[in-house]
């Protein structure tokens, strides 16, 4: 899966200033939050149950990354970080595809 999650160990000035990277953490690429999972609710609501469905089913170490990095380690742990912090941005983007709950 291509450019879904991000890992820079040091990350340049574009990718840190203007895309809001922080060196050494797992995120999700930021297409996701402009229509990069599907412009509709349950493309939203797809994505994160399959990304619950790695997390809870995958035995996950370290994880190869999209731009520059391998995280090394915690991989579950780190993927569940990433989900957790970008609930509010899934939720938005539920919200304004589909409609409110």
């Amino acid at each position: 899966v291509d450019d879904t999650w991000m890992f820079m160990q040091t990350p340049g000035f574009v990718a840190r200033y203007l895309v809001g990277v922080h060196p050494g953490v797992l995120r999700f690429h930021p297409r996701m939050a402009s229509g990069g999972v599907g412009k509709s609710r349950a493309a939203v609501e797809s994505f994160r149950a399959w990304v619950e469905r790695i997390i809870a089913d995958w035995d996950v170490e370290n994880i190869a990354c999209a731009h520059d990095g391998v995280a090394m380690g915690g991989g579950r742990d780190r993927l569940r970080k990433t989900l957790d912090d970008a609930r509010d941005t899934l939720d938005g983007m539920a919200r304004k595809y589909g409609g409110a709950d």
